[in-house]
């Protein structure tokens, strides 16, 4: 594996710093010049294939790395393919980015200045994190109506279990008395 050393510069460039396998799943890190960004080749067989980066949350998949992955297409570094990436970068509050040398001292952040062999072992973490996932059953996400309307004592009994978890007893409940009240005023 040949790595390049993480550079920090004021101006915006692409240079690849690393492209490695890991476990099956390739992976690369970048130079984006001011900061570093990093990603991995899902395969079309994966779980993930094709998700974008919040889908891959909502499964269920949390990916630890840094800032959260912001990334998530069949393209990288302007080539297509027919397998999908996902990536984050290291240019949120906490990291270096190199353009602060031109801003006043009183604004920078003095944050991390990632190195490439730091960012190889996140892609390593994240890619052991997927094969956690891909080893998993997915479980559907449940969808909660916005708006919630009470079923009648009939329709509630002919439910089934999935539709019924939305109606609580306590709700259940307070509908009966609703009824019980309005019977009683006549309505």
């Amino acid at each position: 594996m040949k790595i390049k050393q993480m550079e920090y510069g004021k101006e915006r460039r692409t240079e690849l710093l690393c492209k490695d396998k890991y476990k099956n799943y390739n992976y690369y890190v970048l130079n984006l010049g001011t900061h570093p960004t990093a990603y991995i080749e899902i395969s079309k067989e994966d779980k993930l294939y094709g998700k974008s980066y919040d889908e891959i949350y909502r499964m269920g998949c949390d990916i630890d790395v840094n800032g959260g992955l912001t990334y998530s297409d069949n393209e990288l570094i302007g080539i297509k393919s027919e397998n999908w990436f996902i990536g984050w970068d290291y240019a949120h509050c906490n990291d270096y980015c190199g353009y602060e040398e031109d801003m006043p001292e009183s604004i920078r952040t003095y944050g991390k200045k990632w190195t490439t062999e730091e960012i190889v072992e996140e892609c390593k973490n994240a890619i052991d994190q997927i094969i956690d996932f891909e080893s998993e059953e997915i479980v559907e996400e449940k969808k909660i109506p916005e708006k919630l309307e009470l079923p009648s004592f009939i329709e509630f009994k002919t439910m089934t279990p999935e539709e019924r978890y939305v109606i609580t007893a306590r709700e259940y409940d307070v509908l009966n008395d609703l009824i019980d009240y309005l019977k009683s005023k006549g309505e």
